[in-house]
């Protein structure tokens, strides 16, 4: 091959085929590394959770009256940042249900931050489950500037 200056260049066709061989190598090496490191998961046929895997309501329930009046308190309901901190609110409640529950368990997070007035409000939710593994936890907090509706729903995951 010649190069600009007409001179003969030393790359040819061999050495780019030593550098394709090369770097399919590579591609290979990498999915080798990467099958070996998936690990093996044989299926339990568990139906229903462990004695000491059991989601627990209660202690769902109060970690989220204590996380609720810890995040809330002293702030006021303002339409613009009212989206922004339901979002941290729902985070923080996903993280603090997991530390009570087992790995077997997916948890959703629902939360409901509004202004309070004159009108009630009723809050519903429906949900497919298996009644003897599945449950739910809920808190509520009020200051009088803001009100507060958290859920979290356990569902077992076999």
């Amino acid at each position: 091959m010649m190069n600009l200056m007409g001179r003969a260049s030393n790359v040819s066709l061999t050495s780019i085929g030593i550098s394709m061989r090369f770097t399919r190598s590579l591609r290979e090496a990498a999915a080798k590394q990467k099958e070996k490191e998936k690990i093996p998961v044989e299926n339990t046929y568990r139906l229903a959770p462990a004695d000491n895997e059991v989601f627990n309501p209660c202690r769902v329930s109060n970690a989220l009256q204590v996380l609720l009046g810890a995040f809330l308190e002293g702030k006021a309901y303002t339409p613009a940042k009212s989206s922004r901190m339901v979002c941290d609110l729902t985070t923080r409640i996903l993280v603090r249900a997991k530390k009570f529950s087992s790995k077997r368990y997916k948890l959703v997070a629902h939360a409901i931050v509004g202004q309070p007035s004159e009108v009630d409000l009723q809050v519903a939710s429906r949900c497919l489950w298996v009644a003897g593994v599945d449950d739910f936890a809920t808190a509520t907090f009020n200051n009088g500037r803001l009100y507060a509706v958290a859920a979290v729903y356990a569902i077992y995951f076999e």
